[in-house]
């Protein structure tokens, strides 16, 4: 028998299947999804096993050992990992780390074995402990040395490959012998055991470990080990209210059908119910026994989520995103694979979860771009689910307020099963205002807040009711200008803007994280001269305590959040109402849901509107509906500032017909032939080079185009970060035809230049 294997080496060079040899004793034990080491270049290597054979032409070696007892990964989750490979022409182990918790990743550890003691030179014979040499305290002068009796084979390296976080056991405590003299505290803990408990179970009932340890070395308790899982906690709740259903959710929970795939659009206005249909479904099918998943596209919107679940439901709830510890990811995968919860929540790699009887699958605020990822290895969740849903045979509901244009034009289609809500639960009115800001200046208000937007601040805080503020940049200014030179400080990694932030008094770059000391002498000039230009959610906080002295505040970006717990945190404390304003970026706007909000404000739409993108125009659209959303509130105000405010976008939202919005987009998308009319992808080359990697690329261009009139392509352009990690990115953008096959071919261009340059193919760009 052989099993054909992944190596978890992750290089273009060596991106394809391997097959080893399984060996008799293994024969029995090695299956399809589990983690394997074997021997690679003479180096230890971890592997997937991604299918057993029974014969194989180029099997040379066999597997050394088994990492796991069971398989990692479920059949399922293979599936999934070669098609999204396959589609994001990514290396099979980018695939299968997005897949896996990064605890199954595998981790290395080396040591140095002396072999021939006598022949060690210089100081390396005082670092030898036992028959090893301890690396850490091998001196700088030594190292020379050191490799020499390495290559010489006076010390061998030695691999050891184990996972990265370790399964905690806890004892599950039972009885065993009570014909014993017992003391009355020993009685009760006797009385608790009518079914085994662990002992931190009977330790939260108010019990002694001691005395519980105590009863187990007498032999009145027996144990067993069984895995100890860490809980997930929150402090946000929402008292949960059951509104009978209207005629319009009736019917959509009704059209949903469960136990075959089938793909539904859960389309209405904020606050029209949508969560309690998804309660609905989730409660159809456990009665089936089975199990859902939930996602959600930002970690900031989980704490709603589950008290909303949590409180409708008696079963337990994993929760599953980036910010949770390693150890409570592994913890939750485990729990997952082996059907110990029956709903799960979490965000968009959620979706390669070990799921064994899914049963529905929710997208909440399915419009959201963060449901795409845009690093390597690139996928769009949606594209995920439904191939689950088809493996699962069970449904796929998207709910949104503001379906992307493609989602709006294949419900039109069929495509999507359209589930149409019209009104909200809650008949409240909210006044929207647009404020043109050019006025402002005219009548002589160089402040960023209109003197309308002052007025509303002033009147909802004399009511005791709150406010959501939105900024579409954090930080202080999203930059720092010379006004003598002219002079902008970029990123040294990235040649981007750097963002000044006032509380650290430093300049940041928020694409890899470069920081500087701010300074107030141009690098150039040597003036005086610098001045932050435009403004981020710091400098609005400050603005805001300068006009309200006794406002408070809530800041929520991506510098106030940073910290583990801290979403839940401040959603928690603005609901307890110990705060008068939430301000922040996007995270503020999407789907929080607090009755005492009665003024939302968007602080200047033209930053969203003048994106470099061709989704700006539906981004903005989208949040801004998502935002007026938040208003609860009877009679609730949203005052939105611009510069241009005769967009079609800003007349869609002041006469609430979302009709003008959708005919525009879809018109000018079909003429530039875009999404949904067309496949966009966009090809990224990164060279060392940079006139060799723009006029390969434009070769290629032209090459390609040359071939396939029916296409159209455009580039090489700079992107936005156009030179990182020592190399010059440049891109083309092609667009076909909805029935023209282009993964091929991009997988050919793949292969070609694989060797010169680092390639990028994005099937999802939003900059073309």
């Amino acid at each position: 028998m052989y099993a054909t294997v992944v190596i978890d080496i992750s290089s273009k060079q060596l991106n394809r299947l391997f097959d080893y040899k399984i060996p008799s004793s293994l024969e029995r034990k090695i299956k399809k999804g589990m983690r394997v080491v074997v021997d690679f270049n003479n180096r230890k290597r971890l592997a997937y096993v991604v299918d057993v054979i029974e014969t194989s032409k180029y099997a040379t070696k066999e597997i050394l050992y088994v990492l796991d007892e069971k398989p990692t990964l479920t059949n399922t989750q293979l599936k999934l990992v070669e098609y999204l490979q396959s589609k994001s022409f990514s290396t099979y182990v980018e695939a299968f780390n997005a897949a896996i918790p990064e605890a199954l990743h595998g981790k290395y550890e080396y040591t140095f074995k002396v072999i021939e003691y006598e022949k060690l030179a210089g100081g390396l014979k005082e670092v030898v402990q036992g028959n090893l040499i301890d690396i850490k305290k091998v001196k700088e002068e030594d190292f020379n040395i050191f490799n020499e009796a390495l290559e010489k084979g006076y010390i061998k390296k030695q691999t050891k490959i184990k996972d990265k976080v370790k399964i905690s056991y806890t004892k599950n405590v039972y009885i065993k012998d009570v014909y014993k003299k017992l003391t009355p505290k020993q009685e009760l803990i006797i009385q608790e055991l009518s079914e085994p408990k662990t002992i931190e179970e009977l330790i939260e009932l108010g019990h002694s470990k001691d005395i519980i340890e105590r009863l187990i070395k007498q032999n009145v308790l027996g144990f067993e080990l069984v895995e100890k899982y860490k809980s997930y906690e929150q402090s946000f709740h929402l008292s949960e209210t059951i509104f009978e259903l209207t005629s319009e959710q009736e019917n959509a929970v009704k059209k949903v059908e469960l136990n075959r795939s089938g793909r539904y659009l859960l389309y209405g206005p904020p606050a029209s119910g949508k969560t309690e249909i998804y309660l609905r479904l989730i409660e159809r099918v456990l009665k089936d026994n089975k199990q859902v998943l939930v996602l959600v596209p930002e970690i900031s919107l989980i704490p709603q989520m589950v008290s909303r679940v949590v409180g409708r439901f008696s079963h337990s709830v994993a929760v599953y995103h980036s910010s949770l510890t390693a150890k409570m990811r592994y913890d939750n995968y485990r729990k997952i694979k082996e059907g110990k919860v029956k709903i799960i929540i979490g965000t968009r790699s959620s979706i390669f979860l070990p799921i064994a009887d899914l049963g529905l699958i929710v997208l909440d605020e399915a419009h959201d771009l963060s449901f795409i990822q845009k690093t390597r290895p690139y996928y769009d969740t949606k594209e995920i689910s439904f191939l689950l849903a088809e493996m699962k045979k069970c449904p796929v509901v998207f709910g949104t307020a503001t379906p992307t244009a493609s989602m709006f034009y294949d419900a039109k289609l069929g495509k999507l099963k359209l589930l149409k809500l019209s009104t909200t639960i809650s008949k409240h009115n909210v006044n929207v205002k647009l404020v043109d800001m050019k006025q402002e200046l005219l009548k002589g208000n160089l402040s960023m807040f209109s003197n309308d937007l002052k007025i509303a601040i002033k009147k909802t805080l004399e009511k005791n009711e709150q406010i959501i503020v939105l900024v579409n940049r954090r930080g202080y200014a999203p930059f720092v200008l010379c006004r003598t030179c002219g002079y902008v400080y970029k990123c040294d990694n990235c040649k981007v803007s750097l963002v000044y932030h006032k509380s650290s008094d430093i300049l940041k770059c928020h694409h890899c994280g470069y920081e500087e000391k701010a300074t107030t002498t141009c690098k150039v000039c040597k003036s005086k001269t610098i001045k932050p230009v435009g403004f981020g959610t710091e400098q609005v906080e400050e603005e805001l305590l300068k006009e309200f002295p006794t406002i408070r505040v809530l800041r929520m970006d991506s510098d106030t959040t940073s910290k583990r717990g801290s979403h839940d945190e401040i959603l928690t404390d603005f609901l307890n109402k110990k705060a008068d304003v939430l301000l922040g970026t996007q995270m503020v706007s999407k789907g929080h849901h607090f009755d005492n909000v009665s003024l939302v404000v968007v602080m200047l739409i033209d930053q969203m509107l003048n994106l470099s993108s061709y989704l700006a125009n539906e981004k903005t659209y989208n949040l801004l509906t998502q935002h007026i959303g938040r208003i609860r509130n009877k009679n609730g105000h949203a005052i939105l500032q611009a510069y241009d405010t005769d967009h079609y976008v800003l007349k869609s939202i002041l006469k609430n017909d979302e009709s003008i919005y959708y005919d525009e987009e879809l018109k000018m998308r079909k003429l530039l032939k875009l999404e949904p009319f067309y496949n966009v992808v966009k090809i990224t080359f990164k060279g060392k080079d940079q006139y060799k990697t723009y006029s390969d690329l434009e070769r290629l261009k032209n090459n390609f185009l040359a071939k396939n009139t029916q296409m159209d392509g455009f580039g090489p352009s700079e992107n936005y970060i156009f030179y990182s990690n020592d190399r010059y990115n440049y891109s083309v953008t092609f667009k076909s035809p909805k029935s023209f096959k282009i993964d091929s071919i991009m997988n050919y261009f793949d292969r070609k230049y694989t060797k010169d340059y680092y390639i990028d193919i994005d099937y999802y760009p939003d900059e073309v």
